[in-house]
């Protein structure tokens, strides 16, 4: 289990390590699709987990889920339950941000399949992606997205 910690913090590490040095792109992170996960608000609690990490690698300029909500409210943005590429996209533009990362999380059998990606708003692709299998070990969920 640790080597799989491990290979998921790398690709993490990977996914946040091409940000320019001497300008931050901003970022928000979307939500997470982990209907499969026992939390009580999957989305939230994921997305929350994965701010922490972008936030502790100092690479982007992490626009954080308050900001998020409050320009959300104040400008009618609807942010929840977006996976699909054109809404993350429309989301991105809406808060002015340069990317925007997604995931999802589920499970297969007696295995849990962590996927990222990261979108450029402005070129409209996906910039990276990348999936992981680990065994299926809840209480582990966390660990499975530190870096």
């Amino acid at each position: 289990m640790k080597r799989s910690i491990i290979l998921i913090a790398l690709f993490l590490l990977h996914i946040v390590s091409f940000a320019q040095s001497n300008s931050r792109p901003s970022i928000a992170v979307a939500d997470i699709d982990a209907n499969e996960i026992y939390f009580a608000n999957p989305q939230q609690t994921l997305s929350d987990l994965v701010r922490m990490e972008i936030n502790q690698m100092n690479s982007y300029e992490l626009l954080d889920r308050y900001d998020m909500a409050f320009l959300a409210k104040r400008d009618s943005i609807k942010i929840g339950g977006c996976f699909s590429k054109i809404c993350l996209i429309e989301i991105g533009k809406q808060l002015k941000v340069d990317k925007i990362l997604t995931g999802s999380i589920m499970t297969i059998g007696n295995s849990i399949n962590v996927s990222f990606r990261v979108l450029d708003v402005q070129t409209e692709k996906i910039e990276k992606s990348h999936s992981i299998e680990f065994l299926k070990l809840h209480t582990e969920l966390k660990a499975m997205i530190h870096i």
